[in-house]
């Protein structure tokens, strides 16, 4: 029986803190996005405009597939 895959744990909120200061704004997006969302990176870099409800207060995301 192959082996139990390790659990995930986000960063810890310093080391992100910290890690974001060094960031140019762009990727302090990015990373921002990636966190909150809990998306993978080629999920984020997938990412069409089009597929961005913005009509209302709250953006939503619909992808074409997935």
């Amino acid at each position: 029986m192959p082996p139990e895959p390790r659990s995930k744990h986000s960063v810890p909120g310093l080391d992100f803190s910290a890690v974001r200061e060094c960031l140019p704004p762009y990727f302090v997006d990015i990373v921002c996005l990636l966190r909150l969302t809990g998306m993978r990176p080629s999920e984020l870099c997938s990412m069409r405009v089009e597929d961005i409800d913005r009509s209302k207060d709250i953006w939503v995301y619909i992808p074409e597939r997935h």
